[in-house]
């Protein structure tokens, strides 16, 4: 059942000012398609790959080619996790102390700004009753928003945690 968001801003208006404040195009409605490939075949069905044939036909994929696409998913996988570790420790060993005066100030003071070399990165917590909170992290090419309860925001470790993490997904510098 849907429901409209500004029924859904009168009890949780941090939900509904992050729906309306993302970069997400707006969907009034699902949309609904149907493909030929979600109903059950005779050969056991959808496997989320397919294979053209040079014919243009296609097929499904043998069981050692669906074994290889998996271990080399798993294989990208392990890869994207130490590419993130690589990221978050560089981070730390750049901005790590200026963060930590960041996260301080923006937790006292609600606002607070670090510059990077590819741009400035702004946070800012907007506070709403019932015990929400958002903290909106704005930088060059990117924009995060988190919920967070007004404990989480006068938190200044977490705050350094999530400017962190944003940092580190900064493009490398020029």
């Amino acid at each position: 059942m849907h429901v409209p968001s500004m029924i859904v801003g009168l009890f949780d208006p941090a939900h509904a000012y992050m729906v309306r404040n993302s970069r997400q195009p707006k969907q009034r409605r699902a949309a609904r398609t149907r493909w030929p490939w979600h109903r059950s075949g005779g050969d056991g069905g959808y496997t989320g790959y397919a294979l053209l044939m040079a014919d243009g036909r296609l097929s499904q994929p043998t069981a050692e080619e669906l074994a290889f696409l998996r271990a080399r998913m798993q294989h990208q996988s392990e890869n994207w996790e130490h590419e993130w570790d690589a990221r978050l420790e560089a981070a730390e060993e750049r901005y790590g102390d200026a963060l930590e005066g960041v996260a301080s100030e923006l937790a006292a003071r609600g606002v607070a700004a670090i510059g990077t070399p590819v741009g400035v990165v702004q946070a800012r917590i907007i506070w709403f009753r019932r015990n929400a909170a958002v903290l909106e992290i704005d930088g060059p090419r990117a924009k995060s928003q988190a919920r967070l309860s007004h404990a989480q925001a006068r938190d200044a470790s977490l705050l350094a945690r999530y400017l962190m993490s944003f940092v580190a997904q900064l493009p490398p510098e020029a």
